[in-house]
């Protein structure tokens, strides 16, 4: 049953779209947020915590690593004649070479697996590749998912992952999605801003419908309704504050988190649905 815990005197925050300043961003914990928007996906196992690949490993299977890549569909989506090689910086140690590989058996066949998930050393954002151990050597099975940052991985077959699609160029959006290392979600994600401010109190999911007046949404706990010029220029519509925009009656979503601010106020963390549509 949906609870209407939201009226015109309520204030929410959410993971949404806002335009910082240079001196307030700083990297998102794109782990803790993925958990946050997955709760399924707390218990999975940390790509950053698998253990570190030794480079004299990574240099004796340096060419079947390279003949597997070559033939994929990731590699060939990746490289092009002339360009920067991302497996000719991924090996390099001007680059994240070999602190940026980790090995791990992700799919429990008993054979053990590698994962390079950093920064693209050619482009803006991020990518992930993972080589699975055969015995003839190792095989991608990547397609189309190669701009993503891998945070969690269900080992097993097929392998289910957590990831992170970050904006290029400037674009604050930030798309996490959960799926198989090979086709992507098909609910195209949970958008997030990279500015979002993090709740201070997580609790389980509660429903709820936005009462007679709707609500307006805003990015982080604070009451900023003051014009930003700067940010209509990058963005090409009014931005006012942290507000996002207003959400009319029956409205629906889940709220995840709460936080008291210094005037006792209370800000609701909230996830709105899809359906939504703002004003």
């Amino acid at each position: 049953m949906i609870r209407r815990i939201l009226s015109s005197a309520a204030t929410l925050f959410i993971l949404a779209i806002s335009v910082p300043s240079h001196a307030e961003w700083k990297t998102p914990d794109y782990a803790r947020i993925s958990a946050l928007l997955f709760p399924e996906t707390k218990s999975w196992t940390l790509v950053s915590t698998m253990k570190a690949a030794d480079e004299a490993y990574l240099l004796t299977n340096r060419e079947k690593l390279n003949e597997a890549y070559s033939v994929s569909g990731i590699g060939k989506g990746m490289e092009s004649a002339g360009a920067c090689s991302l497996m000719e910086r991924a090996f390099s140690t001007h680059y994240y070479f070999p602190e940026g590989f980790h090995v791990h058996d992700v799919d429990l066949d008993g054979r053990m697996d590698v994962i390079y998930a950093n920064p693209n050393p050619c482009n803006e954002g991020f990518t992930t590749i993972m080589w699975f151990g055969t015995e003839k050597g190792f095989v991608i099975r990547q397609g189309a998912l190669q701009n993503i940052l891998a945070l969690r991985v269900k080992e097993g077959n097929p392998l289910r992952m957590s990831s992170v699609s970050v904006g290029c160029c400037g674009d604050p959006i930030d798309v996490y999605s959960v799926g198989t290392v090979d086709e992507a979600p098909a609910d195209g994600g949970k958008r997030v801003v990279d500015y979002a401010q993090l709740p201070s109190r997580y609790e389980i999911a509660v429903p709820f419908a936005a009462g007679d007046t709707g609500f307006v949404l805003r990015t982080s706990p604070l009451i900023d309704n003051v014009y930003d010029a700067s940010a209509k220029e990058v963005l090409g519509f009014p931005v006012f504050g942290n507000i996002l925009s207003k959400y009319p009656f029956g409205c629906t979503g889940e709220v995840v988190g709460r936080q008291v601010d210094t005037d006792s106020r209370l800000w609701y963390f909230v996830l709105l649905d899809q359906a939504c549509d703002s004003l």
